[in-house]
């Protein structure tokens, strides 16, 4: 959907977790580059790039499970978290499904932590093609139950984040994407 172009700048600094998908299905538009994993690289570069002198970043990849320990803890070192997102990839030894709900849960465990600046904005960015499908549910019968279950599980994570003050941005890529749910 188009949005109108804007810029706002903001005194206050800000601790930024991305969240980054790249499981199986983040190259369901193309292998070589996969896509929309790509696509999402670059716009996590360009973001950086636009990062202020007292913002920080840290990232989460994710696919059936969160990247633990997490790719990058807050810092102010932006030149290290653009090396680290051109480095990410989706892994081929096994599928790979997508769990939002950790990915945002290790997010908001960052943003809480001592490395947090006590008076920055706290910002989780979430890129992915928006198709929760992991962890399954455990009394499920189909993939649909799986769906909703792991959907229920992020949207309640990103329920309880917003009460410690965080602010939740969703970028959906690719063409299957549940607007809905994100």
């Amino acid at each position: 959907k188009t949005f109108e172009l804007g810029s706002k700048v903001s005194d206050k600094p800000s601790d930024i977790v991305l969240l980054l998908d790249r499981s199986g299905s983040m190259a369901s538009l193309g292998l070589n580059p996969p896509q929309p994993l790509s696509d999402a690289k670059e716009a996590a570069i360009s973001f950086i790039n636009q990062l202020g002198s007292k913002d920080r970043i840290a990232m989460v990849s994710f696919a059936s499970k969160a990247r633990e320990p997490m790719d990058l803890t807050l810092t102010s070192d932006l030149n290290s978290a653009k090396q680290l997102v051109e480095l990410i990839g989706i892994e081929a030894s096994s599928t790979q499904y997508t769990n939002i709900y950790e990915a945002l849960h290790s997010a908001w465990q960052e943003l809480i932590s001592a490395r947090a600046q006590d008076k920055s904005s706290k910002i989780i960015i979430l890129l992915t093609d928006g198709v929760a499908n992991n962890p399954g549910n455990p009394q499920g019968k189909t993939e649909a139950d799986d769906i909703k279950y792991a959907e229920d599980l992020a949207i309640k994570e990103s329920l309880d984040a917003k009460k410690d003050g965080l602010i939740i941005y969703t970028i959906g890529l690719g063409n299957k994407i549940n607007e809905l749910f994100l």
